[in-house]
């Protein structure tokens, strides 16, 4: 019998199944710089017009916790993640770079990284 949807391959339901029963708890660490990284991509691909449904709300109910546990070291933060969802304040890397030495900072976030 041939698979209804196409995007669950054969043995693939199995996988689904599970994942989407398990409840484990799964912890992560992460500097409140880099946390405000993932934030951004996930906040630009949810304002993808196409992004829709379930899985993103789940995805803005996870950045919601993310900037309430970013704004718990760096309360500052919070007016910047808000302008993350309005294209209005979308800027070029060339400004970021010049105006904010984003270059540097993202140089120095890479390296904690990498210790």
């Amino acid at each position: 019998m041939e698979n209804e949807n196409q995007y669950i391959g054969p043995n693939q339901e199995e996988f689904w199944v599970k994942l989407g029963n398990c409840t484990e708890i799964i912890e992560m660490a992460s500097t409140p710089a880099r946390l405000y990284i993932l934030i951004a991509q996930i906040q630009l691909a949810l304002r993808h017009p196409g992004n829709t449904g379930a899985s993103a709300e789940i995805a803005r109910e996870i950045v919601l916790n993310m900037t309430e546990a970013i704004c718990h070291y760096v309360p500052e933060a919070r007016e910047s993640i808000e302008m993350g969802w309005n294209p209005a304040y979308d800027a070029t890397r060339d400004y970021f770079d010049a105006e904010f030495r984003l270059g540097a900072i993202m140089q120095n976030i890479a390296e904690d990284f990498d210790e």
